[in-house]
């Protein structure tokens, strides 16, 4: 990815009873985000950093973006509801150059930025854990997200556990 365009990514499914590879579909990844505070030579990174499985070839993805050199410390994570039933089964393609192919359909479903003021420490840090936690006695689910500090020397880092009651999945 880069500032103004995305990437594409191939997700393999696997199933667990047969323990073959059952399909690949095409997720395109966000662009790297523009971040004008900045600096010029900053670092930048993005990826797909988990997955976690729904019903029906649906899924939460979590992409993750770092900038360096910024007051909040540069993360920026997403969660995203992505469709992979309509997708090309791109499992017996080479290559995808010359193909046409039919992306899994994603929607945004959560910005961790626009909810980070409830946050204790009121920044989102390196997320990179995704699971489902219990479920509530109202029978909603629960989402946890973690993030660790890394052993960071570098700058501050905290150890961050975040919890979501969802329904509707």
């Amino acid at each position: 990815s880069t500032l103004t365009q995305g990437a594409l990514l191939r997700f393999s499914y696997f199933s667990f009873a047969s323990k073959k590879l059952e399909r690949q579909f095409v997720y395109y990844l966000d662009p790297l985000p523009n971040e004008p505070t900045a600096p010029k030579d900053a670092f930048r990174t993005t990826g797909v950093v988990e997955i976690l499985q729904l019903p029906d070839m649906r899924f939460i993805v979590m992409e993750r973006a770092y900038t360096s050199g910024l007051k909040d410390g540069g993360n920026r994570v997403n969660l995203y509801l992505v469709d992979a039933t309509m997708a090309t089964n791109t499992k017996d393609m080479f290559s995808l150059k010359q193909e046409q192919i039919v992306h899994a359909k994603k929607a945004l479903w959560l910005d961790l930025n626009s909810i980070k003021a409830s946050f204790g420490s009121n920044r989102v840090d390196n997320i990179e854990g995704l699971t489902f936690g219990p479920k509530l006695s109202s029978g909603n689910q629960t989402l946890l997200l973690v993030a660790d500090d890394n052993f960071n020397a570098f700058g501050p880092q905290i150890n961050q556990i975040l919890l979501f009651e969802v329904s509707g999945l």
